[in-house]
């Protein structure tokens, strides 16, 4: 029977986890353009290297008495590799970690690894997580920054968002990325890889139970069929009742979805290999809960002055007679004053949302990885592997965003997703060792289909006649008619994706063999990517108007002659239907060239400039042509970095380090703009940023039983240029902070396995906290009093006690957010345009304990 080594030779030697950690600081921020924090980040550099240069002996054998860090092994660049000799900025948490930090979904990374933040998707909700890694994220209706991988599949994060269990590992791959995975990206990846099926007959049953009716089950079952087959099922089912009492009900921030994992890998042969993992989930949960924590009057006519009670006097316009007393809003709407303070009445975590708050998922994928290895050829070792994917999602999405009794933006939403990705590689290590390559040729087809759509209902609906009228007259006389709500759908967007990929690591000493000790392992980096996209579309909105008689207006059609507006392209309007069809491709390359160096056994150091591509899109609702699609968006980054082993006396240490600076150009920016009568999302282009910081990661074992790591990241992220407007007004907003990126995180963790005897277990007691400072909510409202998310710190214990009196019985407790601190981890400053800001707050205490069955 095949080994479980060789089945998986890459995770074979994961032992320990690698992962990010750290402690709470705050200081003062270092003027911009002053080389303070640069040279801050050159000294850690230097003083992170210099220790390890002082002691160039060989690691310790492994029977040394002494405690040790063990080796973690990655597939950062499609090959098996140490990752302390990796030339990439790169974080990896094992299954073990997953465990011992509850580590339960996907939102619990960032508090483990540096530079990374994930927030609820802006319509979406908790069910889809957003990725932002050194600052990259993304804006409604654009391409992901930062790829998320499952299987080696490239996919959306709804599923995955709740489907941490049975996992090996999860690795996260900081800065530009393509030259080796199937997708490019900008801002990094996340490849999250379940655990393959091994040659041993085992299993595990656990249960989960905490406050907020917690239960968690998930069952685990590995079964060796022979010699060559051995197949894995793994499935988990929560529970928990909403952290936020809604008194319209039900309460929002539920928990109530099921998984299931199958996993087969099967080895005919020793050089041929084939790995399929069949997956489905299912959730029918509340949303997010957005709090109502600001609102504002009328400074000019924008959008919400019309239909917003409380927000000021009805409008008036020269010549327009308005009938006395005539009540403009609609009968039994709240005013702005009246909601706000009952929110705040409520408390925090209490809201009173009568609209549906809904976020269902319904979705199945497969990943197939088909292995070929070549030994010996004249070309060195060979390997060729073939991943295919297919994934479908059914999505139905409701929520209001204001957090309010009366609906503002009421807003629903259904997708129905296909996707197809194929990606074949080549990967070599030639004969002599002098190098290593990759080459991969990669397609992806997707179709995103909207079959409905209410995308917008203001003031609960539609205003009864006579305020229709008026409202529609009103905001006619100031440029463009506004309807309270408006429908869209069926709308379809089919994207697809090509590209041709490669890089090469080419080991100096083959060609230079003089080279002194120190540059004998130096090895040149290069890679290469062309991408091509091509987006089609087809959309349809109507703006309906309960004015006498009722108006039923087509965005995309001319108001008075009922045409196709001027300068639609030919044939792209269907009036008959309210549709249009539109089309864009772009095409862009990525690359990164680099070096790196083992200075010494246990001292690695690397430069690296790398380029990554973003593609542009198409706008669903635009209604005038230059604003039908948006460009790429690109980001340049120059990065150093060390990773190093050493001892301080007795106790080993490691550290890795990496100093980066980003230009970020071409900024994909969403806008709100009024067309064909309703408030329209659009993206654009136009703005620049600097991104630029430095991560350290920490990793020790003072003792045997003890181990403490620790992780900071400084990121100083601002917009050279960012034209927008405010109030109205054009403005250039240069200088201001890029939205959800505080300047510094610092993370820290420790588990102590406590000394008892062999025979009783390894109980382990774990703590870990994370802090990070203040960040700008909407870059358009920079002193915005509502505007700052405040910085806070976060503080999570566990004791595990695995095996317990020599058994197969493992039993945990935990507790999350131990002093129960509220804190805020977005707020939605809206009130230039939607006249209210939200936030959404953390998740409480949160108390648990654990129950495993192994066998």
């Amino acid at each position: 029977m095949a080994s479980a080594a060789s089945r998986d030779s890459s995770r074979h030697d994961r032992c320990l986890r690698s992962g990010g950690r750290g402690t709470a600081m705050t200081g003062n921020r270092l003027p911009r353009g002053t080389p303070g924090h640069k040279q801050i980040l050159a000294t850690a550099l230097l003083l992170a290297a210099l220790p390890a240069r002082a002691d160039e002996t060989p690691p310790p054998a492994p029977d040394q008495s002494g405690p040790e860090i063990e080796r973690v092994v990655v597939t950062a660049r499609r090959l098996s590799e140490n990752l302390e000799t990796v030339p990439i900025a790169i974080t990896s948490l094992t299954g073990e970690t997953l465990q011992h930090e509850t580590i339960r979904n996907a939102y619990d990374l960032q508090t483990h690894v540096p530079s990374l933040q994930i927030d609820a998707d802006a319509l979406n909700g908790s069910a889809e997580p957003n990725f932002d890694i050194r600052g990259l994220s993304r804006v409604l209706g654009t391409d992901p920054s930062v790829v998320t991988y499952f299987a080696e599949v490239p996919q959306s994060g709804r599923g995955i968002a709740q489907s941490i269990y049975d996992m090996a590992d999860i690795e996260v791959l900081r800065g530009p990325q393509g030259v080796a995975f199937g997708r490019n990206s900008t801002g990094g990846d996340v490849l999250f890889t379940p655990q393959r099926p091994t040659d041993q007959y085992e299993g595990s049953l656990q249960g989960q139970w905490g406050n907020y009716g917690e239960q968690d089950y998930t069952g685990i079952l590995n079964i060796p069929v022979d010699d060559t087959l051995a197949i894995r099922f793994a499935g988990d089912l929560e529970r928990r009742d909403g952290t936020t009492r809604n008194i319209a009900g039900p309460a929002l921030d539920d928990r109530n979805h099921d998984s299931a994992r199958l996993s087969l890998d099967w080895k005919p042969r020793p050089n041929f290999e084939n790995y399929t993992v069949i997956d489905g989930f299912s959730s029918h949960e509340t949303n997010v809960a957005e709090k109502l924590v600001g609102t504002a009057t009328c400074q000019s006519f924008i959008i919400a002055c019309f239909f917003t009670p409380g927000s000021g006097n009805v409008p008036t316009v020269p010549g327009l007679a308005i009938p006395p007393n005539l009540p403009f809003f609609a009968p039994g709407a709240a005013s702005l004053p009246a909601i706000l303070a009952q929110a705040q009445a409520l408390g925090p975590r209490t809201v009173d949302v009568p609209a549906p708050q809904l976020s269902e998922t319904n979705l199945y994928g497969v990943a197939n990885a088909t292995t070929v290895k070549l030994n010996d050829t004249p070309l060195g070792d060979i390997t060729f592997k073939n991943i295919l994917g297919y994934r479908h999602e059914s999505d139905t999405t409701e929520v209001d965003l204001s957090g309010a009794p009366v609906a503002f933006l009421d807003v629903q939403n259904s997708d129905d997703i296909s996707q197809v990705t194929e990606e074949l590689q080549a990967i070599g290590v030639s004969a002599s060792g002098d190098y290593d390559w990759l080459f991969g040729v990669f397609f992806e087809n997707a179709t995103d289909g909207q079959p409905s759509q209410n995308a917008q209902n203001f003031g609960l609906g539609a205003f009864p006649n006579p305020q229709a009228t008026l409202l529609y007259t009103l905001s006619s006389s100031f440029g463009d008619p506004i309807g309270p709500q408006s429908t869209s759908g069926p709308n379809t967007l089919t994207s697809q994706s090509t590209a041709l990929y490669g890089r090469v690591s080419y080991h100096l000493a083959g060609a230079f063999p003089d080279l002194p000790r120190w540059a004998s392992a130096a090895s040149l980096d290069v890679g290469y990517r062309q991408t091509w996209d091509d987006y089609h579309i087809q959309s349809q909105e109507i703006t309906d108007v309960a004015t006498a008689p009722p108006i039923h207006q087509c965005i995309f059609l001319d108001p008075t002659t009922g045409l196709p507006l001027a300068g639609s392209p030919p044939g792209s309007i269907n009036a008959a239907t309210c549709t249009r069809t539109g089309s864009a491709s772009f095409s862009a390359p990525n690359w990164s060239i680099g070096a790196h160096d083992q200075v010494t056994d246990t001292v690695m150091a690397y430069v690296v400039a790398s380029h990554g591509y973003k593609a542009g899109g198409l706008n669903f609702y635009a209604v005038n042509p230059a604003d039908d699609s948006f460009q790429p968006e690109t980001v340049t980054n120059v990065e150093i970095g060390t990773k190093a082993d050493f001892r301080l006396g007795d106790v080993p240490v490691r550290t890795n380090l990496a100093l980066y600076h980003e230009n970020y150009t071409n900024i994909q920016t969403q806008i709100i703009v009024v067309e064909g009568g309703t408030p329209q999302s659009l993206i654009t282009n136009a703005n620049r940023a600097t991104i630029e910081g430095g991560e350290l990661e920490v990793f020790t074992r003072p003792f045997k039983d003890l181990e403490i790591n620790g992780a900071y990241s400084l990121t100083e992220a601002y917009f050279n240029a960012y034209a927008t407007e405010v109030n109205g007004v054009p403005t250039n907003l240069g200088g201001v902070d890029l939205a959800t990126v505080s300047r510094n995180t610092w993370t820290g963790s420790m588990t102590w396995h406590l000394p008892v005897a062999e025979a009783w277990g390894d109980p382990a007691f774990s703590a870990n906290y994370y802090y990070r400072t203040k960040q700008t909510g909407n870059p358009q409202e920079p002193n915005g009093s509502f505007n700052t998310v405040p910085g806070y710190g976060v503080a999570n214990l566990r004791l595990d006690w695995n095996g317990i009196g020599g058994s197969s019985l493992d039993a945990s407790l935990y507790v999350n957010n131990v002093t129960n601190n509220l804190y805020a981890t977005a707020i939605s400053d809206v009130r230039s345009s939607l006249l209210y800001a939200t936030a959404i707050y953390g998740e409480p205490r949160l108390v648990g304990a654990m129950l495993r069955y192994r066998f």
